[in-house]
């Protein structure tokens, strides 16, 4: 009976012995996967750092590359455009094509309007306030006058193309900010009869701005004393374009032909400077 103890002792120790074995086996193949696991994250862990770091100078230098572009003239050119609502003429466009005419301003964009206005005043020849009820002929003067080196604002209840405009309702805060622009040239023009223009076209005159009243004869009614009237009266230069002139026969009020005659001829002494023949 001791005899067949022992040989069942031996017989189970064989085989704990291949199954401690098997096991064993198992642990290596087990420990040999794990390494390889760790190392497959490791050499990703690896990878996405790298390409953060790619990742993180390319976003700095695109950050930088903005940043510029931001400072350049020529996007804070485009910049004063957008918000001003003027578009600049594409290649197929020779001028005399009329882009879409812009949206309503909101206050901001009236504020925005007037800095721009102030900020290119600078350097130029001149400055013209053009008040008008019509835009479309507002368009077309400003851009005229502003071909002659003048920077115009163009003050008028609806939206205008291919220039400046503030609508005609504004703060008076705003209007202090357009009449204080410095400059030797400085006409407030009265497109046609105009009850906004009038209500401030003598207060402009009084702190040096030349008062111009640019009428066409069909401009008024022979009996009218509205605002048109009231503008003639007080105009210190009458530009007739077409038609006889608005003003009576007797008055000593000049009449030219042009806006920009108006601004050139005497007595008005600033007007020199604008013909270059000051200094």
């Amino acid at each position: 009976m001791e005899a067949s103890r022992v040989d069942e002792i031996i017989r189970r120790w064989d085989l704990l012995r291949g199954e401690a074995h098997d096991l064993h086996k198992q642990v290596v193949e087990l420990r040999a996967q794990l390494n390889k696991v760790e190392a497959d994250a490791r050499a990703q862990v690896h990878a996405l750092a790298v390409a953060k770091g790619q990742i993180d100078r390319r976003l700095r230098r695109a950050t930088a590359e903005l940043d510029a572009l931001k400072r350049s003239p020529v996007v804070k050119l485009l910049q004063r455009l957008t918000r001003s609502g003027r578009r600049p003429l594409s290649a197929d466009q020779d001028g005399s094509q009329e882009p879409a005419a812009p949206g309503p301003l909101g206050t901001k964009d009236v504020s925005a309007t007037i800095a721009a206005f102030l900020e290119e005043a600078q350097g130029r020849r001149g400055v013209v306030l053009l008040a008008s009820n019509d835009p479309a002929r507002a368009g077309v003067v400003g851009r005229e006058l502003g071909s002659a080196d003048l920077q115009v604002l163009v003050w008028a209840p609806a939206p205008v193309v291919g220039t400046l405009r503030v609508p005609a309702e504004i703060a008076p805060a705003e209007m202090d900010r357009i009449l204080g622009v410095p400059g030797d040239v400085r006409a407030f023009v009265a497109l046609g009869p105009s009850l906004h223009a009038s209500r401030w076209f003598t207060s402009a005159q009084a702190i040096g701005w030349l008062g111009v009243a640019c009428f066409e004869e069909k401009d008024l009614a022979p009996d009218d004393d509205g605002a048109g009237a009231f503008i003639l009266r007080n105009a210190d230069v009458v530009v007739a374009t077409e038609g006889a002139p608005v003003v009576d026969a007797g008055s000593s009020t000049p009449v030219r032909s042009s806006i920009v005659e108006a601004l050139t001829v005497t007595p008005w002494s600033p007007a020199r400077w604008l013909t270059g023949s000051h200094g």
